[in-house]
């Protein structure tokens, strides 16, 4: 199976950091499994985070699946030439406040990376997220073209196209200390893999 991924363009070091032997992966003990073949992707809803590397130094980037976490070093390997000094962490399908909680607790002072989609959704992901790791009461809702977001009491709305994390924050006034990372021209990281 792992000859699938390496047909597909991942690099065998990147592979061999991820201790890949095949294409499935589970969120924690005994939890659901990450499914990856040709032409199939499989992303669980998992209310546990799966996390590679946890004693890495700098730098923690949070992802919605593990395969976009793997095709994520590999199209930037060039700004982490040490995978080591990276850890990875995987939310699934959807995202709880559990796994924010925990990730806030096993690394601390760490540089956080979310690597979430360059779409409306992955820019939502952003700042649910980086308002939950840092205890912002935070709900959002989608109103047409528009997003209402109502953040510690307070609420603004967006055109849904100029949402960002950035524009998130300028408005709130508040910093989350994480930055996001996106491919420029596809949705994912993933997607822009497998187009190369």
């Amino acid at each position: 199976m792992r000859q699938i991924l390496s047909k597909l363009g991942f690099a065998d070091e990147i592979l061999d950091f991820f201790g890949i032997d095949e294409p499935s992966f589970t969120y924690g003990p005994a939890g659901p499994t990450e499914i990856f073949a040709d032409g199939f992707h499989y992303v669980p809803a998992a209310d546990r985070a799966w996390i590679w590397n946890e004693a890495a130094g700098r730098h923690v980037v949070i992802t919605h699946s593990i395969m976009e976490a793997i095709a994520f070093l590999s199209c930037n390997r060039h700004r982490y030439p040490d995978p080591y000094d990276v850890s990875f962490v995987a939310l699934g399908r959807y995202i709880h406040i559990k796994p924010l909680r925990e990730i806030e607790g096993r690394f601390p002072n760490r540089k956080v990376i979310l690597a979430f989609t360059n779409d409306l959704p992955g820019h939502l992901t952003d700042i649910y997220v980086a308002a939950g790791l840092r205890n912002h009461n935070l709900r959002l809702m989608l109103r047409g073209e528009q997003v209402e977001i109502v953040c510690n009491g307070r609420s603004a709305v967006f055109e849904a196209e100029r949402l960002t994390l950035n524009v998130f924050q300028k408005s709130f006034g508040i910093r989350t200390f994480c930055r996001t990372v996106k491919p420029k021209t596809y949705e994912s990281f993933l997607t822009q893999l497998l187009h190369c």
